[in-house]
């Protein structure tokens, strides 16, 4: 009698009975190593520090709460130079039980090594090569030369010695996507070892690629006025360790694709952007759809927000009130502000990354111990995405959403 229906131990006497305490874990964006060291509140409850498996406990706030990240990082770089940041974040609480969320994870440190091996003669188009899973954040640079050969430099991974990976081949026609025909798959493990810690190599990783199946989408994309920049959309598979791009490129209007029907393969989607402008500041809209295997899928890529208030190039401060238009679809909106300063030859950033609100305007709110100093150059912009969508910073494999980011503006903090 004290769990409800979905076997979920009851919130009110959750503590007492079951001990199930609200978890949460911060795991690093790139490679899901765990996070130590960062800083969470839940509501007003007291701020608890992740633990070396990067997790966190809390009261069950029992209801709709408030989660607040506070990850200080002091770095220095292999050149010597020191850089001291703050990612900050204050989100609505996701539903589940643990909370795993993806934190800054540029300063986890990385191990590396180099791969070779054979992935079978290229008799037509090329062959992309990958490494999945392991912690791996960079898959490297591989070349495949027309006897099969291949040699993949500098794949970088988070976490310790032995980690377990897949290497995957892909062979491709020639053409450029979404014309890509896909020929032939295959797969080997990898066990990731650079003892010295320095970088080490890993030979005779080969692979026998068999041909595969395919199967044609159809695509129709609309695109608001406000994006009138160029338009893209990339497939992607996934395996077993996550899901993995096989195709990107620019497309217009009505387009085919070719989708490989890789053994194993856990399922595929497609991703629609657009931009206004070719410049970094650009408004994004885009969306992301599962898709079948000789369906059609439709993308209604969402305008971004107007940003109101303050205006470009002006002073903003701790009492400063951050307004944009509001969206003509349901959703929820995150404000995002970031400002940088050199200190005694030292890199300061203070990074609010997602501040979250169903509002149209949003103040900055108070951290312990994270101070900007006067005139420091900030930027600030504003996402949104569709209701049902939670937020950008929880680990969500699967995620269907319409999502847009307004033009970035500049200001100064006073």
């Amino acid at each position: 009698m004290f769990w409800n229906r979905s076997g979920v131990c009851a919130p009110a006497l959750c503590v007492v009975l079951c001990g199930c305490n609200l978890v949460v874990q911060t795991i690093s964006e790139y490679g899901g190593e765990p996070i130590p060291g960062v800083q969470l509140q839940v509501d007003d409850q007291p701020w608890v520090v992740t633990n070396a498996e990067g997790r966190a406990s809390f009261t069950p706030p029992g209801g709709r709460y408030t989660l607040r990240v506070l990850q200080p990082t002091d770095a220095t770089s292999a050149s010597g130079r020191r850089y001291v940041t703050w990612d900050l974040l204050e989100i609505d609480g996701p539903p589940g039980n643990p909370v795993v969320l993806q934190v800054e994870g540029t300063f986890v440190p990385h191990r590396q090594v180099s791969l070779s091996g054979t992935a079978g003669a290229v008799t037509d188009g090329e062959i992309i090569l990958w490494l999945e899973g392991g912690g791996v954040v960079s898959g490297g640079t591989a070349t495949t030369l027309v006897d099969g050969t291949y040699e993949m430099e500098a794949v970088q991974w988070e976490g310790g010695d032995g980690r377990k990976a897949t290497l995957h081949a892909l062979q491709r026609n020639g053409a450029a996507f979404p014309a890509t025909h896909y020929l032939a798959y295959g797969s080997a493990p990898v066990t990731l070892r650079d003892l010295a810690g320095t970088g080490g190599r890993i030979e005779g990783v080969d692979m026998l690629l068999r041909p595969i199946e395919e199967a044609a989408v159809h695509g129709e994309l609309a695109v608001p006025p406000a994006l009138a920049g160029q338009a893209y959309a990339s497939l992607s598979v996934k395996l077993a360790e996550g899901w993995t791009v096989v195709g990107l490129g620019p497309v217009a209007g009505s387009f085919d694709v070719s989708v490989p029907q890789i053994p194993g393969a856990g399922g595929t989607s497609m991703s629609a952007w657009a931009v206004g402008s070719a410049q970094l500041d650009s408004e994004y809209g885009g969306q992301l759809r599962s898709v079948s295997p000789g369906a059609s899928v439709a993308f209604d890529l969402p305008a971004p927000v107007e940003l109101l208030e303050p205006a470009d190039g002006t002073a903003i401060g701790a009492d400063t009130v951050f307004r944009w238009s509001p969206h003509p679809s349901r959703g929820a909106y995150d404000l995002h502000v970031q400002c940088h300063w050199t200190q005694n030859g030292e890199e300061h950033d203070v990074n609010y990354r997602e501040l979250e609100t169903e509002l149209t305007e949003r103040s900055l709110p108070v951290f312990p111990g994270v101070e900007i100093p006067s005139g420091t150059s900030c930027t600030w912009d504003v996402a949104w995405r569709e209701v049902g969508t939670g937020s950008f910073s929880v680990a969500v494999l699967d995620r269907q959403s319409r999502s847009s980011v307004s033009r970035v503006r500049t200001a100064t903090f006073r």
